[in-house]
């Protein structure tokens, strides 16, 4: 592509605050970021996004995945879910289990969420997905497919020069569920969140993140005793008023969750220790819900408590499901509500004083909380999400329609798993990891042009050399993108660094006089003297 006839320009500056990669995916003139935050792709990004891609289906390819296309029809960002129309395909199709295991991909339909993008193309709002289904015969083949799956999504992005992916526990959003992970590309610059155990190497959704609890005091249950608490509405408030740590109390949240299939909806009374939070995603799990919702007033009232002085003790049982973080079930002795205005009871226990019924892991880990393997401190981690897995239960609600002929001659249901691949969010990743501080840097396995002609000249050898080279390294199969532009040098000089193919090629009547054309090595900066009959061959050598 000539650059005068190109449908894209390169910037000086970028207002705004974006993160470095994505100032100079802009500045380049790989895309432009619209009012709403989603990005618009000029040439180059194209270019860019589907080299990326044909690295990502030569390793599907590899491992024997085919391409299917699908209508559109129910997709959302972000955590992949089983189409229906996938579903009917592979009723229709498969019938043995000798055509299993199954593994597919395609491209969904562009995915557009409401939150605006506020670091480029790391937290765009638009999603261009490749979609990879897996369909196996057996829990258990399922299950070291779908690992073996995630080991070779991690090999891929390391391939291509990002730093080593965390994979991160996820939800799933359904009961049918039997794995859900998150691939997070480490990035200071990344919007997402991870707590990390670097000893263990695990990584968790904060939501979802595991901790290790502290010993509770090991003391004797005292009598349950009521006392008069005017004011005290917050923990803040019961614990400056009693003069205890938060650590002594039991903090009641009320949720209304609607239950799967079918079944009626319920209050939900969720305790954690006063000095923790409450984490929605862990509660839904663990009483299987199928959402949640902060609870009304009334509701709250009609199961016989008082907002703000709330607890289990003495609701009506029949009425609510009681879930108590497994701390809140060990720990003696706290001070809890009353179900009355300005009253708290001291010395509240789990068991004596009301019945749980469900204990769980339901508390956010707090900050630097001890891992849950090897005790040691978490932290948190900026990344970027570029990737979403889940594996669904062949009991469940999918697996159910798609069934085959066992090798005993049984009809079985098949299982499915499924991974997806935010193709503009890796685009970001890479902008981050493969720039300097002249421009993008990018490696010849993921560059939109193999090579940059820089032209210096406007007349007589300069053209005649440039223009043949261009068509010389077009014809064995290169991308060239060919500067031919009435511009000056350091001009020429600095878009070539910034847009950053891998090989610049400069054709200068100084290099022509002494019998050749300089080709410089863009990652290095190492130039070469090369006749230039012997530039094809030089090129194709440096790219390997």
């Amino acid at each position: 592509m000539r650059m005068s006839e190109l449908f894209s320009t390169t910037r000086r500056n970028v207002s705004g605050q974006l993160p470095p990669g994505q100032q100079l995916l802009v500045r380049a003139g790989y895309v432009r970021l619209m009012g709403s935050g989603v990005p618009a792709e000029l040439p180059p990004g194209v270019r860019l996004r589907e080299a990326v891609v044909r690295r990502l289906i030569g390793g599907l390819l590899e491992a024997g995945a085919q391409a299917i296309s699908l209508p559109p029809g129910g997709e959302r960002p972000g955590m992949p879910t089983l189409p229906d129309a996938l579903v009917d395909l592979v009723r229709q199709e498969v019938r043995t289990y000798r055509q299993l295991p199954l593994a597919l991909y395609r491209f969904p339909p562009p995915l557009l969420q409401e939150e605006n993008g506020r670091a480029g193309l790391l937290d765009a709002p638009l999603t261009r997905a490749l979609d990879v289904y897996h369909v196996d015969a057996s829990g258990q083949e399922a299950e070291a497919r779908y690992r073996t799956r995630l080991a070779h999504l991690c090999s891929l992005f390391a391939q291509m020069g990002l730093p080593s992916p965390l994979v991160a526990d996820d939800d799933g959003d359904a009961p049918d569920v039997w794995a859900a992970h998150s691939l997070a590309v480490p990035l200071a610059a990344g919007p997402d969140r991870l707590i990390h155990c670097a000893p263990c190497g695990r990584a968790f959704l904060p939501a979802l993140a595991p901790f290790r609890r502290p010993e509770p005091s090991d003391e004797p249950r005292r009598p349950l005793e009521k006392v008069s608490t005017p004011g005290t509405n917050t923990i803040r408030s019961l614990t400056a008023y009693l003069g205890i740590p938060a650590s002594r109390t039991a903090k009641v949240v009320f949720y209304a969750a609607q239950r799967p299939h079918g079944q009626r909806g319920v209050l939900v009374v969720a305790l954690v220790r006063g000095d923790m939070e409450v984490s929605e995603v862990k509660l839904r799990r663990a009483i299987n819900a199928w959402a949640l919702r902060p609870a009304e007033v009334p509701e709250i009232m009609a199961a016989g408590a008082v907002p703000g002085f709330a607890s289990p003790v003495g609701l009506q049982s029949d009425r609510v499901v009681v879930v108590v973080d497994e701390l809140v079930a060990r720990s003696p002795n706290l001070v809890a509500g009353a179900n009355e205005p300005d009253a708290h009871y001291l010395n509240v226990n789990a068991g004596r004083d009301y019945r749980p019924d469900v204990v769980a892991d339901i508390a956010l880990a707090p900050p630097e909380a001890p891992c849950p393997s090897c005790g040691a401190p978490m932290t948190t981690v900026s990344t970027v999400i570029v990737g979403w897995a889940i594996g669904l239960d062949s009991e469940g609600i999918w697996g159910q329609k798609v069934a085959f002929t066992s090798a005993e001659g049984l009809r079985q249901p098949a299982w499915f798993s499924l991974f997806r691949l935010d193709t503009i969010r890796l685009v970001g990743a890479l902008a981050e990891v493969h720039h300097d501080e002249q421009g993008l840097c990018w490696p010849p396995a993921l560059a939109p042009y193999d090579v940059h002609i820089v032209r210096l000249g406007k007349a007589g050898e300069p053209v005649e050399v440039a223009d043949r080279l261009y068509a010389q390294l077009r014809a064995v199969g290169l991308a060239v993108l060919y500067d031919d532009r009435d511009l000056g040098a350091g001009a020429k000089f600095t878009d070539a660094d910034l847009i950053g193919a891998p090989l610049q090629v400069t054709v200068a009547p100084r290099a022509l006089r002494q019998g050749g054309v300089e080709v410089k090595v863009r990652a290095t900066g190492a130039r070469h003297l090369v006749a230039p009959d012997g530039v094809v061959e030089a090129v194709r050598a440096r790219l390997g």
